[in-house]
């Protein structure tokens, strides 16, 4: 096993000190919060990295937990990860088990539902168009844009699609955080094509030409110049299903007045 990370998009060099079956990476800039990594067996140090070597039979496991640093002489607990896996596994299964849906497809829909709900931010209501940055639309090609942005647009024909399948409560949760974003519109302008998951506004794209990029397709982008373009759709995509979901009415009443928010509920419903 190897722990290899790297601070700041590898723009931040970092420190690492081993001990009691537990790495702590330091980075050289405070901007920067340090990470841990702990395990249930040795590790040892090679350049910036931390490594483990061990061999496993029939039955037996090794544990790792890789995040924040705890306090002086606090370990993990070690002996609650199997406990926690399964309560992730009872809670995603618990929440698959809600759709609606009993085609043909239903292990294609139940597996792209659950894609669908891993984009959404637990803790704002937005969702990202795809958890990734910087993969080429084509092998050395330079279209490698940054899609951890939240796109008023895609969100909406992502909601679209979950409450087709009976998941009403992450469109509620969306239109908690889209209230924010037309408070934002009241007092700085128009509506953005993509928001960051906490709203915030400006995203400047940068180019990190120190990476090779993946399978050398260059540049690296972090950050999305689109935050700047204007999208001009037909206003009626959030009256997707008024009757469902609480909340939709007052959106829909202000998007009526901003080009930047909407897809066609036209067209959505063509497409079922």
């Amino acid at each position: 096993m190897r722990c290899q990370p790297r601070f700041d998009y590898a723009r931040c060099g970092h420190t690492v000190n081993i001990e009691d079956q537990h790495a702590i990476f330091s980075p050289a800039s405070d901007a920067c919060p340090p990470l841990a990594l702990y395990s249930s067996v040795a590790l040892r140090q090679q350049s910036q990295d931390a490594i483990s070597d061990f061999s496993l039979r029939a039955g037996e496991r090794v544990t790792f937990v890789f995040g924040g640093v705890r306090p002086q002489g606090q370990q993990p607990e070690m002996e609650f990860v199997e406990q926690r896996f399964h309560e992730t596994a009872r809670f995603w299964k618990g929440w698959i088990a809600k759709s609606k849906y009993k085609g043909r497809w239903r292990e294609m829909v139940n597996r792209s539902a659950l894609m669908l709900k891993l984009l959404i931010s637990r803790k704002h209501g937005s969702l990202v168009a795809a958890p990734t940055f910087s993969l080429p639309e084509q092998l050395g090609g330079p279209r490698n844009w940054d899609y951890r942005f939240t796109w008023l647009r895609d969100s909406a024909f992502t909601l679209y699609a979950l409450i087709r399948l009976g998941f009403v409560e992450e469109t509620e949760s969306f239109i908690g955080w889209l209230k924010g974003r037309l408070g934002d519109d009241a007092e700085r302008g128009p509506l953005q094509v993509l928001y960051g998951i906490d709203g915030r506004q400006k995203h400047d794209e940068l180019t990190l030409d120190h990476l090779p990029g993946y399978e050398n397709s260059r540049p690296v982008r972090i950050g999305n110049a689109a935050v700047a373009a204007r999208y001009l759709w037909r206003n009626d995509g959030f009256r997707l299903s008024s009757k469902q979901v609480r909340g939709l009415n007052f959106p829909c009443r202000v998007a009526r007045s901003s080009a930047d928010l909407g897809v066609a509920g036209q067209e959505l419903a063509t497409a079922r």
